[in-house]
């Protein structure tokens, strides 16, 4: 698995706790920033963007990031820690308008990935902003901090800086450590 260099004896230790975490996590690849409250202290990627072609993660790689009320509410907190109690098998607006997120289990009591909750998120960010989504953590987040390469949504036109995403092989099935990969459809739209 590719690696980036190793500048000090703080990053080598650092970077094999993540390429361990990678393994035991079968993550294909990430890039990881690192820093305090003045400056990045350090960005590196780990692993490929794209499995088949033995690409390697570099920091210009984009990621999708992609994660009601049965069980209680759900708070922002809930949403951000992948506690809400959703399921992440549905996109969040449905054709069918009978369709409705049901929470599996009471917030807060368990973690489930999410990434409707990450879908609500962002659509309570623009609201209180009053911008769409991608202007709004363009604007309050990457300019403030000097982000210049990464952007709130992966156009047509940054694609070709896109990692590709994974996802388990067998969506009918628990997935289990090490199991296969597959590479995952695009972003919903």
């Amino acid at each position: 698995m590719p690696l980036p260099a190793v500048p000090g004896a703080l990053d080598e230790g650092l970077d094999g706790y993540v390429a361990a975490y990678m393994q035991a996590m079968n993550a294909p690849g990430l890039t990881l920033g690192l820093t305090d409250a003045e400056k990045t202290l350090r960005t590196a990627g780990f692993g490929y963007a794209n499995v088949e072609l033995k690409q390697a993660v570099t920091t210009d790689h984009l990621f999708q990031i992609g994660s009601i009320t049965e069980f209680g509410p759900v708070t922002t907190h809930h949403l951000l820690t992948h506690t809400s109690g959703l399921p992440d098998n549905l996109g969040l607006f449905s054709a069918d308008p009978a369709a409705r997120l049901a929470q599996g289990f009471k917030p807060g009591e368990h973690f489930h990935y999410c990434n409707a909750g990450f879908d609500i998120l962002g659509l309570l960010a623009a609201k209180l902003d009053g911008r769409p989504w991608r202007v709004c953590v363009d604007e309050r987040i990457f300019k403030p901090l000097g982000m210049s390469r990464t952007c709130g949504v992966i156009t047509t036109a940054d694609r070709a800086r896109a990692a590709v995403g994974y996802e388990a092989f067998w969506d009918d099935q628990v997935y289990p450590r090490q199991g296969k990969l597959s590479p995952a459809p695009g972003p919903r739209s």
